[in-house]
């Protein structure tokens, strides 16, 4: 089996081929590109499951525009896998790293889309997650303009209220870029036995939940945009990390946001964490939302807040009704709190 290589997990009756299988039937536009439905290097059982095995480079040869890839239980991703294509949607119960290296030099695996979706199972992973191995310095690099953490439920037909869990292992560092954001869909718990960079705008969509839990650092940076005023209401936000360290921007407009830090909790310049309300209008009036809810927690260490860091849970002055203000919890019950930037929970409309 080629070392640089995904493997997907099928049913052991599936048929399956090793030649490229592409559909431009459906594109009648000369520039359109094809869209895969079958292709396998190989096939191997282990444990009585069949695997399909896809190529390093294979997807990226083809040039696809959309692509979606989806196991019931493992997606497997060895070292130096790089996927590159237009849309992409991987749905799994864990993404999993398969070493191919025990050297020193770090290994990296690349996903990069213009539009990358990651979602999760109904069932949460049966068995715990094993510390990374192998390479010194592994890491998963997951890049796009735009990245969606979830299943919208009414999309996808499925009933409301249900959890989803995707579980990545095996990488020491996972680096999630979403230049224009990174949104939170429907119910979704993803968890990482490593560390985590997030890089872009955090929100949730559609009154969507978001837990992020990882064994270690977490850390969050500015995308290349600024995000707008969110048009999203009432989402739910929860991160859980080792240690935090805050540089980005969280927004969920009377939302709520639960930070819990081991370790310390920084919150670094030019960070917004915003639950603040919005003003709505219909026709000739304007009303606010109230002000979410913010905590911010550090189990054994500090909580810092910089000079130009933003704790924003208040709400806007509405032209017939104004929201009440949100609130705000800190707590660091064995270090100390350093509150130097704008703490804002006013709501002039009341």
């Amino acid at each position: 089996t080629n070392p640089n290589a995904l493997a997907v997990p099928v049913a052991n009756n599936t048929k399956t081929d090793a030649s490229a299988k592409t559909d431009t039937s459906a594109k009648p536009d000369a520039d359109a590109k094809p869209a895969v439905t079958a292709k396998a290097e190989s096939v191997a059982k282990a444990e009585g499951t069949s695997w399909l095995y896809f190529a390093d480079g294979f997807f990226s040869a083809l040039g696809l525009k959309e692509l979606s890839l989806q196991a019931r239980q493992q997606m497997r991703l060895a070292d130096g896998f790089t996927l590159s294509v237009g849309n992409l949607n991987l749905a799994a119960q864990t993404i999993e790293r398969t070493a191919t290296s025990n050297s020193a030099t770090p290994v990296a695996t690349s996903l990069k889309a213009d539009t990358l979706s990651l979602s999760g199972s109904l069932s949460a992973p049966t068995s715990s997650a094993q510390n990374p191995s192998g390479a010194a310095a592994s890491a998963l690099n997951i890049q796009a303009r735009h990245v969606y953490l979830g299943t919208d439920a009414e999309e996808a037909g499925q009933e409301q209220g249900k959890p989803h869990y995707l579980a990545i292992n095996g990488f020491k560092q996972v680096n999630l870029v979403g230049q224009e954001g990174i949104d939170g869909l429907g119910k979704t718990n993803l968890s990482l036995n490593g560390n985590l960079d997030l890089t872009g705008n955090l929100a949730t969509l559609n009154q969507g939940t978001l837990s992020i839990q990882t064994t270690g650092q977490l850390a969050t940076h500015a995308g290349a945009t600024v995000p707008a005023a969110s048009a999203n209401l009432g989402g739910s936000l929860s991160l859980w990390a080792a240690q935090m360290n805050l540089a980005g921007s969280i927004n969920t407009a009377s939302g709520q946001v639960q930070l819990t830090s081991e370790g310390n909790l920084h919150i670094q310049a030019g960070a917004v964490l915003d639950v603040a309300g919005i003003s709505r209008h219909f026709g000739d009036r304007t009303l606010a939302t109230p002000g979410g809810s913010l905590s911010l927690t550090s189990l054994k260490g500090d909580i810092e807040q910089d000079a130009n860091a933003q704790l924003l849970f208040g709400a806007q002055a509405g032209k017939d009704t104004g929201g009440g203000a949100g609130s705000l919890a800190l707590s660091a019950a064995q270090g100390s709190l350093k509150l130097l930037g704008d703490i804002n929970g006013s709501a002039p409309g009341t």
